[in-house]
């Protein structure tokens, strides 16, 4: 399957003619079309996650399960950075690959375990076309080179556990992923490796913090163009005192924000305004709960308790989300109409009791232009509408 005619075919297949591919005679002997429709599928996924590797023809992809698990070009590049150059690093749920090959371009070496033999040789095939030749592989269970104490202690371990069981029903706690980081933090901490572990998005950092609260370092919340993408957390046994907290936005060009974790700041609630500047925190600072300390550090006003806008008389410089010039300031019924002879915006609710599409049909505006409207919950309890246009640059 990996051979150059067969590779080249997939890499000239259109949409169509893949998708017509399921209803005629195999193509290649011995290979059957539905490898080539996945391979397909798979490749047009590495066009928007992977895309400096969407044009090598010699290139073989996975189920396309594993084409969703896997990390993003972006999200493995910022690893890289993270673990730093010259580290030896284990990535004991190598999967696709994706990681130990980003994590390759900055380290000494790196090991790849994988479990899977078909995964691990098209991962193999994959790394030799892409010219790495500091990986190392083995094909067994992180629990295997645990029992066999393979990992030398200075060696930085590296996991991703998979948030699927055998019947690929979705996982939510961590002890029933796999590896069971319950069950081995403790194991790791105790033969005093340095470890990383990236977790989804949607996992609750509280929770985090109460399992394993003495050993975490570092949490870095990571979004790739305002979606928040994961959750890499650093381990140490060694560490004691403040745990750092980094939200980047990747792919932006707004700032990292960093703070202690459990820090209470709490900015004050906004006055009555009818100008000034709105302001909406980007998902990473969201997640991780750092927008109130942003706008207390920064002399800026929270809109209500539960509502995550923020407002300022002067424009606040380097906002790790999106800055409006407010033009609009009132009730949903206001003289809107005049003042917006187009009749179009884009609209957004935050804590309010209807949705988007409700407002916009009370309203009736039609969706897009450059005019924004957020329906949202002021400090008293009123519901209103703030109207602005996008600063592109704070």
């Amino acid at each position: 399957m990996s051979h150059p005619q067969v590779l080249a075919y997939v890499h000239s297949l259109s949409a169509d003619v893949a998708d017509a591919l399921a209803f005629k005679k195999p193509v290649f002997d011995g290979i059957p079309n539905r490898w080539l429709i996945d391979q397909f599928k798979a490749r047009e996924k590495a066009k928007y996650k992977l895309p400096s590797w969407y044009d090598r023809e010699n290139l073989i992809y996975p189920a396309l399960i594993s084409m969703e698990q896997c990390s993003s070009e972006a999200t493995g590049m910022y690893k890289a950075q993270l673990f730093g150059s010259g580290a030896s690093v284990w990535d004991v749920t190598g999967g696709f690959g994706v990681d130990s090959y980003y994590l390759s371009l900055q380290a000494q070496k790196v090991v790849h375990v994988e479990p899977n033999s078909d995964l691990s040789l098209c991962v193999q095939h994959n790394f030799r076309a892409l010219g790495v030749s500091n990986v190392e592989f083995y094909t067994q269970t992180f629990e295997t080179c645990m029992q066999q104490s393979l990992i030398a202690v200075d060696h930085i371990i590296y996991i991703d556990p998979s948030r699927r069981d055998e019947a690929k029903n979705k996982k939510f706690k961590l002890e029933d992923c796999s590896p069971n980081l319950v069950d081995w933090m403790p194991v790791l901490m105790e033969r005093g490796h340095r470890v990383w572990c990236k977790l989804s998005a949607f996992f609750d950092i509280s929770e985090l913090m109460r399992i394993f609260s003495s050993w975490v370092k570092s949490i870095h919340v990571v979004a790739y163009k305002n979606d928040c993408k994961e959750l890499l957390v650093e381990f140490s046994p060694l560490h004691s005192g403040e745990v750092r907290v980094c939200c980047v936005n990747l792919d932006t060009s707004e700032p990292a924000v960093e703070a202690s974790w459990g820090a209470t700041a709490k900015p004050e609630l906004a006055p009555p305004f009818e100008s000034g500047f709105l302001y909406e925190p980007n998902a990473a600072v969201l997640k991780a709960g750092l927008s109130d300390g942003f706008a207390v550090a920064n002399g800026m006003f929270k809109l209500h308790p539960n509502t995550q806008l923020y407002y300022s008389s002067q424009p606040v410089s380097h906002f790790p989300g999106r800055c409006f010039a407010i033009n609009y300031a009132g009730s949903l019924s206001g003289p809107l109409e005049k003042q917006f002879p187009e009749k179009k915006a884009n609209i957004a609710c935050r804590n309010f009791p209807i949705s988007p599409e409700e407002v916009r049909k009370k309203l009736g505006f039609a969706d897009g232009g450059e005019q924004y409207f957020f329906a949202c919950t002021a400090w008293n309890q009123k519901k209103i509408l703030i109207g602005g246009l996008k600063v592109t640059s704070n």
